[in-house]
């Protein structure tokens, strides 16, 4: 249950509990739930039904795990299709690292009841400034990290369904 974003996330921290485990078949149908999870966004927005960058990142990587460089690829380019500015979304870059960090930063999204409605939930995107973490280690600048996802934008543009429409129509009919 819960939004389209909300699925995802789960089946993406499913996928990386596979992943960790070295369970390569699984972390890819949980990542692929993910993007299944994704492509479930109400309403007619279509052009956001597949901008799951993060689950396409990591399951291009489980592809080049795999040995499978063609959708690996695929996957890539649907990366670089949503975050343009991504520096990791080379697969021949992620084929050369042994070693991928994610860190979450900021807050996601939040639902509030609609102030003159009432009955249907609004979604909250909250403030965070920061938009990258430098990477040290033993002292040594590795880099830094490049953002994959952006929840407030998955909330904000996973649409609105019949039930939305109808909770609506009932709160405007009882005000």
């Amino acid at each position: 249950k819960g939004e389209p974003y909300e699925r995802a996330m789960a089946y993406t921290y499913m996928g990386l509990v596979y992943l960790r485990r070295g369970d390569l078949d699984n972390a890819r149908a949980a990542l692929n739930l993910a993007l299944l999870a994704d492509r479930s966004s109400k309403g007619d927005k279509e052009e956001y039904r597949d901008d799951f960058a993060l689950g396409h990142y990591l399951i291009g990587k489980t592809f080049l795990k795999l040995g499978e460089a063609d959708n690996a690829q695929i996957s890539f380019d649907k990366v670089k299709k949503y975050m343009p500015k991504n520096p990791f979304a080379d697969p021949a870059q992620s084929r050369d690292s042994n070693f991928t960090l994610l860190v979450e930063m900021g807050c996601g999204p939040s639902k509030h009841p609609d102030p003159f409605v009432g009955t249907v939930d609004m979604i909250a995107v909250c403030k965070y400034p920061e938009r990258y973490a430098e990477v040290w280690v033993d002292g040594t600048k590795l880099g830094r990290t490049a953002q994959v996802v952006d929840l407030n934008r998955q909330a904000k543009t996973s649409g609105h369904s019949q039930r939305d429409t109808a909770q609506a129509a009932k709160g405007v009919a009882v005000t």
